[in-house]
């Protein structure tokens, strides 16, 4: 035929035959509408100040795809203070790949500290009673890893030992006998050097944490290592030079909480996930992003809170001032039980901080909390998944109630390692 067929009128008879401009409109219409598909993830991660941990996970929702995001495989590491002993038994022992068991410290000489003045020094004390070979016993059953905690939080005694190879060798060498004694398959190094330290201090610890760590696997070739930082280590100068200590640990611990503190004249999140700079100095998802340039993503852990912090304020408002000497922990046994037994209590959620708070009032005081839950947990185990994160470190067990809904989390979110 001479004519020409773009000339035809569509039908669906001829559905080659459509007019160019139509044609022309329909390539539009799908450019357009793929464009918008592939920026629904960009938009939801970044939008404000509803911003969303997982946009992955909502544009499916936000599509109606339900297929099945994989759970990977991750660490998740719960320390247990020598004070929380007695509540081993509402742990689910069974969700934790390591359990840090806090902890021993040391004397300037490097010899694992027994006394204090007049008593037993209270974490040695521990591992002689009974509770501790309990805990022991049903991390055993569960086939959790047991990491013995190193702490030191006085920096005379952390420069004395650094600085000596003698004391170093000293701390060693105490260290694998205890081990050995109790049979711990790792350690987890938190020494938290308070001030800015200068160089030579920075380089000593580096060197400090290389002959640990090579000293402890001549012994023990399989244990884990670990060591636990500031949530502002990557920002600020302290004493983990991260670049060089990571290569001799196999995870290092964000302490990714306490931004705010008993001490605080404002009361405001333990761990916001955002929120910096206008509502508080620093957050976590821009302090990890920091970290993420100085470590490998599979050697961190991000630390997160098992509690929160209480205060009592000047008024009801969110971030309200704080009365000098008011402030403290607040397990979340203690929130559960204000939160169902009390009517007064007001409960809210801050979209920056993307964590609960709340207050009541006793007589005339008002009273406010800060805390974690089972959103604010889960959008926080989103961050390691997406980050591509080791894993989670909890401090500290023994703060949570009995079966709470905080531990469903954990096989929802990971496959244990």
């Amino acid at each position: 035929m001479d004519q020409n067929l773009s000339s035809l009128p569509a039908s669906p008879s001829h559905p080659t035959t459509a007019h160019p401009l139509r044609r022309f409109i329909l390539i539009i219409a799908i450019t357009l509408g793929l464009g918008f598909l592939t920026s629904i993830p960009i938009y939801l991660y970044f939008a404000r100040p509803y911003q969303l941990i997982t946009p992955l996970a909502q544009t499916a929702q936000l599509l109606g795809l339900n297929f099945p995001l994989p759970k990977p495989n991750k660490i998740v590491y719960g320390f247990i203070p020598y004070w929380n002993f007695k509540y081993q038994a509402d742990i689910p022992f069974q969700y934790l790949t390591h359990l840090g068991i806090f902890g021993i410290a040391f004397n300037e000489d490097g010899t694992i500290q027994t006394r204090e003045a007049d008593y037993t020094e209270p974490g040695y004390r521990s591992f002689q009673l009974e509770p501790f070979s309990q805990l022991t016993r049903r991390a055993q059953a569960t086939n959790t890893r047991t990491d013995l905690v190193l702490r030191g939080f006085d920096n005379d005694t952390t420069d004395s030992i650094i600085t000596s190879p003698t004391h170093t060798q000293t701390l060693i060498s105490e260290t694998v006998s205890f081990m050995q004694q109790h049979h711990f398959s790792g350690i987890n190094l938190d020494f938290e050097y308070l001030n800015e330290p200068d160089s030579t201090t920075i380089d000593n610890f580096t060197s400090f944490v290389a002959s640990v760590s090579a000293g402890i696997k001549s012994h023990f070739p399989q244990a884990h290592i670990s060591i636990d930082v500031f949530a502002d280590s990557a920002s600020q100068t302290r004493i983990w030079d991260l670049s060089a200590i990571h290569p001799h640990v196999d995870h290092i611990i964000i302490m990714t909480y306490d931004f705010h503190r008993p001490s605080s004249t404002v009361a405001g999140p333990v761990a916001p996930l955002y929120g910096a700079p206008d509502y508080w100095n620093e957050d976590i998802t821009s302090l990890l992003a920091e970290h993420l340039k100085k470590i490998p993503s599979h050697k961190i852990l991000l630390g997160v809170p098992y509690y929160g912090y209480e205060w009592q304020t000047t008024t009801t408002k969110y971030q309200s001032q704080t009365y000098p000497r008011t402030g403290g922990i607040a397990t979340l046994k203690r929130i559960q039980d204000l939160t169902t037994e009390s009517t007064t209590t007001n409960i809210n959620w801050h979209p920056f901080a993307l964590s609960p708070w709340l207050y009541y009032q006793k007589d005339e005081d008002v009273f406010q909390i800060y805390y974690e839950n089972s959103h604010s947990l889960s959008l926080k185990y989103d961050l390691v998944n997406q980050s591509d994160l080791a894993g989670i470190a909890i401090w500290a067990l023994g703060y949570e109630p009995p079966d709470s809904p905080i531990w469903s989390l954990i096989p929802e979110k990971f496959s244990s390692q």
